[in-house]
């Protein structure tokens, strides 16, 4: 795949990954949640200041032993692109994204809380309007995994909108992301 001529902008400082970095990120970012993973999770999950236990019911905190990760793997022009172009923002036409580096990839998918929210799907990056581009790994598909935006603010397979059939097609594709999602 010559990535080169897929987009009409690539911005960013890029390095090419080693193998060794790729194979460990490959192995490790689905991995259940660390012993330092929960204890960090666990300290920044309070009360909310506006929780009112008479309206909302009594708070209770997360069940983060409970989130997984999906199973399956990634495409391999995902795995092509991010290993020479980790953490780049990509533009094609109306299209602009960025994908996170496999160092970013696991805690994004952890701060933004997806195990909990929409589960079976992995976000690989954002549009710069607030959108996760995600692929949707609930079913075992050869790799090709459907590419669906979602907005930040609403988690949830319901607001979530297809945007291309796989990864292929996704960095081929020159819609807005935000339009698509907002559409």
């Amino acid at each position: 795949m010559n990535i080169e001529i897929i987009f009409d902008k690539i911005n960013g400082d890029h390095h090419a990954l080693s193998e060794e970095s790729i194979l460990t990120f490959l192995k490790e970012w689905n991995a259940p949640l660390s012993v330092d993973e929960l204890k960090e999770l666990r300290a920044n999950d309070i009360k909310p200041a506006y929780w009112d236990n008479t309206r909302l019911g009594k708070w209770k905190p997360k069940k983060f032993e409970e989130w997984h990760f999906p199973e399956g793997h990634f495409p391999k022009e995902y795995i092509q692109l991010i290993s020479k172009y980790s953490g780049c923002e990509f533009i094609k036409g109306e299209r602009e994204f960025t994908l996170f580096s496999p160092q970013e990839l696991r805690e994004m998918n952890i701060t933004y809380e997806l195990p909990m929210y929409i589960k079976g799907a992995i976000s690989i990056g954002l549009d710069g309007s607030g959108n996760h581009i995600i692929f949707d790994m609930r079913f075992r598909s050869e790799n090709q995994h459907k590419v669906f935006g979602v907005h930040s603010g609403y988690l949830e397979w319901e607001g979530a909108k297809l945007i291309a059939n796989n990864f292929l097609e996704f960095i081929h594709g020159t819609q807005n992301i935000d339009e698509l999602v907002n559409q």
